[in-house]
């Protein structure tokens, strides 16, 4: 066994990470357990910082965890939140498709703080809807997500059901429109946190940074007509907002 070295795991994980860059080991690749890795990387028997270093390395998106098969190197899609936020889930995925999946329910009552960016009371109501959203079929799971729509907005017609009905997988714009509602705008709200174990465990990753990301639609009296909240893994999340410019008047310069 090799003695204890200071940033042991760092060192390992830097030479994993070479590994993945250079494409020795390409995405889908499984890697050796952690006695041979730990031999690989010339710390022989060094299992605890070979756990530190795939730990690291499941942070950072580039390897994912499949219970009862082993680790593998990640396809590191980056997600992006874009600012029109127009399709289903108002995400994208570079690199890869994205096949999503939703249930909705009807609900009595809203918890508080949906309550509270959709200006409701609690009591009111509503039709909520659990994402998911994969690399592929019954591939990696990319984020996951709940969305909320009060009853009275969409009560009665037949986009009621995100999950059913004739606009069945349209983004919230098209949905709304079908039944007269415009929707002008959109309010995102983004703070990091912390993936829970059961998060984490959905995604296949270790316990790591998360992007939590609220996003409210609003129509054009300036009321909230629905609002989401997602998880998204920070590692590998972006941010794209366009922000328009005012108007500004052609000006001449004149030579003299």
């Amino acid at each position: 066994m090799s003695a204890p070295v200071p940033g042991m795991y760092l060192r390992i994980a830097t030479e994993l990470r070479h590994r993945i860059s250079s494409g020795t080991w390409p995405a889908g690749t499984r890697l050796p357990n952690r006695e041979a890795l730990a031999d690989l990387t010339g710390f022989p028997g060094s299992v605890n910082a070979v756990r530190k270093a795939l730990e690291l390395l499941m942070r950072d998106g580039l390897l994912i965890a499949r219970a009862g098969s082993g680790t593998f190197v990640a396809d590191t899609p980056r997600i992006g939140l874009r600012g029109d936020a127009t399709a289903a889930t108002g995400f994208s995925a570079t690199g890869l498709g994205k096949v999503w999946t939703a249930a909705s329910t009807r609900a009595r009552a809203l918890p508080d703080d949906v309550a509270e960016r959709l200006g409701v009371a609690p009591d009111s109501g509503g039709v909520r809807t659990e994402y998911e959203v994969r690399a592929a079929p019954g591939g990696r799971l990319l984020y996951f997500g709940t969305t909320w729509e009060p009853e009275h907005v969409t009560g009665g017609s037949p986009v009621l059901m995100p999950d059913s009905g004739p606009l069945a997988g349209s983004g919230v714009v098209e949905r709304m429109r079908s039944i007269g509602i415009r929707i002008v705008a959109t309010r995102w709200t983004l703070r990091p946190g912390e993936l829970t174990a059961d998060q984490a465990r959905r995604l296949g990753t270790a316990r790591a940074s998360a992007m939590v990301a609220c996003r409210t639609h609003i129509n054009a009296e300036g009321r909230a007509v629905e609002t989401s909240r997602w998880i998204l893994p920070a590692a590998t999340t972006e941010l794209h907002v366009d922000v328009p410019l005012p108007r500004q008047a052609a000006s001449v310069v004149s030579s003299r």
